[in-house]
This record gives structure tokens, sequence and C-alpha cells, in this order.
């Protein structure tokens, strides 16, 4: 079991992407916001990262007007990206809700 807490916002990727002369981006504050998430959580990286059938339960601290899923979905991602879990497809149990401060998680096997 991993169990940590990062603090800062928690962007939606899902309705933050731009459109550029280069492509589609994501806004330079968004993109900060996610390295900055995703570097505190990579103090928390196991020697290999966490796969099979996994658990993770998230408490984003206090309430905010975005939605609760494109939250647990960035954060997904991340702990992708960050190395805990080797694949968000391998999560099978999710829990989020709000409360708390900073953005507790825990992953857990099942």
């Amino acid at each position: 079991m991993i169990e940590f807490t990062i603090y800062g916002e928690v962007p939606s990727k899902k309705n933050a992407w731009r459109h550029g002369k280069d492509g589609v981006y994501l806004p330079k504050t968004q993109q900060k916001a996610l390295d900055d998430l995703q570097l505190q959580m990579q103090v928390h990286k196991p020697r290999k990262p966490l796969e099979g059938s996994l658990a993770v339960m998230i408490e984003i601290g206090g309430h905010t007007n975005k939605d609760l899923d494109n939250q647990v979905t960035t954060l997904l991602d991340l702990l992708q990206k960050a190395g805990i879990i080797k694949n968000d497809k391998d999560v099978e149990d999710i829990h989020a809700w709000y409360g708390g401060r900073g953005v507790t998680v825990t992953v857990e096997d099942l």
C-alpha cells in the first residue's frame, strides 16, 4: 500500500486543451500545475510500479466547482506518469470524495 498527500490545485485536463497554430496544447498554468503535482508524487514512487488489480482512494481538499470525476481522471494519469502505477487501466476500484486538506491518495492491491 502507498499513501501520500500532495498539495496544489488539481486541474481538469478534459476541458483545458486549447487549439493553436502548432496544434493542441495545455495552457502553461495548467501544465505547470500538473508538473508540480507529478513531482510531488514521484517522491513516493516505489522501486517497481504497482500493477495488477488495484484500488485507489482519493480525498480532495475543499470543495470546488470542478467535476470530481475529471479530477480523478487527472490524478490517475499522474499516478501512471509518476511511476506509482504501471497502467491506470489496472485500477478496478475507485473511491473519491471532497474533504480534508491537500490531496490524499491511497493505492493498494485488491
